[in-house]
C-alpha cells in the first residue's frame, strides 16, 4: 500500500474528460466510511473548457504515428497537471490523492486495445500528490471491455436509486438486478446533438431548443436503432466513425430535424430500458449534460413521471469525475474498483496505475 495511510475520511480530486470534448471536469470530494458504508461530501468543482487547439488535437489524436502520440500523451499529461495544480493552489486544505481518467483515444477491447491519453506521472510530479490513472488497461488484460467503470461508485454511493443513468457523450446505465450490478452503454447521446448544434454555431442544443423546432425523420430513427449494438458492447468513437456518421451524413438532415430525430431515437432506447428496471418502482438518477436538455427529459417524464430524478447541478455535471476520484481511492486502499459482472472480466479486481509525487 506504499505510504498511503488508512483513515476514516479522504479528500480526493478527480479529473475527467469525456467524448463530448466539453473540457476537463474537476471534482473535489471528501469520502468517509463507517464500517462498509461510504458517504461523500462535495467540496467543489469546475469545468475547464477546451480551446479550439486542444479540441482539434484530441479529435485527431487517433491519426497520429506512434512517436507523435506518445509525445501528445506527455504533453496532455502536463496540461492536466497544470489544471490540477492551479485548482489545488486555490484550496487551503491538503488532498490525499488525484485520480485522472484521461481522454480516451482508442477503445477496441475486442482487439485487446485501449489508450487513455494523459500521463499521470506528469500530474504527480507537478502536484506532488499520488495520482491514479489508466484505469482500463488491467480490465482489458483480464478479458473485460475496460468499461463501464462507474458502476462501483453507483453501487457504493448511490444505492438508494433504482438506476443511475448518465447522459454524456454516450448514454450508459447502472442498476442492481437479482443481487448483482448490471451496467452497459445504451447508445450515443450528446455527441449526436452536438454534431448538429455545431452546424448552427452552437456547442450544444441548449434545453433542446433545436429539437423542439425540428421534425422527426422516422426512417432515420429506425436506421439508428438497427445500427445500435446489443447491450453489453462497449461503445466508442471508432463505432461512430464506422457506422453512425456515414448514416447521418447520407440523410443530410437540417440541425433542427437532426436534433429532433436524435431525441426520438434516444427516447426509444431509454424508455424501453427504464420500463425493464424495477417497473414502476424506484427513482432513476439522471446525470451528465443531457440532464439539462429539458426537451429530452420532458419526453422521459411523459412516460415515467416521478421516477425521473434530476439532482443538484454539481452532481449532474461532475458525477463521473467524482466517481473516478472514488475509484482512485479504492485503488489506493487495494479494494475492488472494477466489477466483472459489468465489464466481462475474469474476476473483480483493483485497477489503475499509481504515480507517486
Amino acid at each position: 500500500m506504499g505510504h498511503f495511510k488508512e483513515k476514516k475520511s479522504y479528500r480526493c480530486v478527480g479529473l475527467m474528460s469525456g467524448t463530448s470534448l466539453d473540457g476537463v471536469d474537476i471534482a473535489d470530494v471528501t469520502f468517509s466510511r463507517e464500517g462498509t458504508r461510504w458517504s461523500y461530501h462535495w467540496n467543489g468543482g469546475k469545468c475547464i473548457p477546451y480551446d479550439a487547439d486542444w479540441k482539434e488535437r484530441l479529435q485527431e489524436a487517433s491519426l497520429l504515428d506512434g512517436a507523435s502520440l506518445i509525445h501528445l500523451h506527455r504533453t496532455y499529461g502536463k496540461y492536466l497537471a497544470g489544471i490540477a495544480d492551479d485548482f489545488l493552489k486555490r484550496e487551503s486544505s491538503p488532498v490525499d490523492l488525484i485520480a485522472s481518467h484521461g481522454h480516451t483515444i482508442f477503445h477496441q477491447p475486442e482487439r485487446g486495445m485501449n489508450f487513455q491519453l494523459g500521463d499521470g506521472s506528469e500530474i504527480a510530479v507537478r502536484c506532488q500528490q499520488p495520482v491514479v490513472f489508466d484505469f482500463r488497461s488491467a480490465d482489458i488484460a483480464l478479458g473485460g471491455q475496460g468499461a463501464p467503470l462507474v458502476p462501483v461508485g453507483d453501487a457504493l454511493l448511490f444505492d438508494s436509486y433504482a438506476a443511475c443513468l448518465n447522459l454524456g457523450g454516450f448514454a450508459n446505465i447502472s442498476f442492481e438486478q437479482e443481487g448483482r450490478r448490471k451496467a452497459f452503454d445504451i447508445g450515443p447521446c450528446n455527441i449526436l446533438f452536438n454534431r448538429y448544434a455545431e452546424k448552427t454555431g452552437r456547442e450544444y442544443d441548449a434545453e433542446g431548443a433545436l429539437a423542439r423546432a425540428g421534425t422527426v425523420r422516422h426512417a432515420v430513427v429506425s436506421r439508428l436503432i438497427d445500427l445500435t449494438p446489443p447491450r453489453g458492447i462497449s461503445l466508442g468513437r471508432e463505432w461512430l466513425e464506422k457506422d453512425i456518421w456515414p448514416c447521418l451524413d447520407q440523410y443530410a438532415l437540417s440541425p433542427e430535424d437532426g436534433c429532433a430525430t436524435v431525441r426520438e431515437y434516444l427516447l426509444h432506447l431509454l424508455n424501453e430500458l427504464i420500463k425493464e428496471i424495477r417497473p414502476n418502482d424506484g427513482q432513476v438518477l439522471i446525470t451528465g449534460g443531457g440532464a439539462f436538455n429539458t426537451h429530452l427529459i420532458d419526453g422521459l417524464r411523459q412516460t415515467h413521471h416521478n421516477r425521473i430524478m434530476i439532482p443538484e447541478d454539481h452532481l449532474v455535471m461532475y458525477k463521473e469525475a467524482m466517481i473516478f476520484a472514488f475509484l482512485g481511492l479504492l485503488r489506493m486502499l487495494e479494494k475492488t474498483n472494477v466489477l466483472q459482472d459489468v465489464t466481462g472480466a475474469m474476476r473483480d479486481h483493483c485497477s489503475g496505475l499509481v504515480a507517486w509525487g
